[in-house]
């Protein structure tokens, strides 16, 4: 904790864009490791973890990837739900998805906890607090109860 801390500054400097892609740096400085290293047995100790996590990540782009074709957005004081209807092949409706919305940005991909809807079955539901520039956009565009 005292060690998170001590980087709170630095952190609050950098956007949080940058320091996503340094930490997608380390999987090529692992692999680098991997090759370059002397000890006999560092590709395994570094490569291994490597493989692993590359593997859970291509999982997760090819098989757990899926368009919400009309997603239902509500503004509230201070933040966006987002409700949708389970695309074939989704499952879960809780733990936390990766949401685009390119009326937004295109490009811009933000992990949000989800959770089953309440009262529509088959429906989950992320809540989008106000927190950055995306989520302030995002709040911006949404004036009422819209699907886009």
């Amino acid at each position: 904790r005292q060690l998170a801390d001590a980087f709170a500054p630095l952190r609050a400097r950098l956007r949080w864009e940058l320091r996503k892609g340094l930490h997608y740096l380390s999987v090529l400085w692992g692999l680098a490791l991997c090759f370059h290293a002397p000890q006999q047995y560092i590709s395994f100790i570094a490569g291994i973890p490597l493989a692993l996590y590359l593997s859970d990540w291509a999982i997760g782009a090819m098989l757990n990837t899926h368009l919400v074709e009309s997603p239902l957005l509500s503004r509230m004081e201070k933040s966006v739900e987002l409700t949708f209807e389970h695309p074939p092949g989704f499952r879960s409706g809780r733990g936390y998805i990766y949401v685009c919305i390119p009326w937004i940005s295109r490009s811009e991909w933000h992990a949000f906890s989800l959770f089953a809807h309440p009262d529509l079955p088959n429906h989950s539901s992320v809540c989008m607090s106000v927190n950055g520039d995306w989520t302030a956009r995002v709040h911006k565009a949404v004036r009422a109860r819209t699907v886009r």
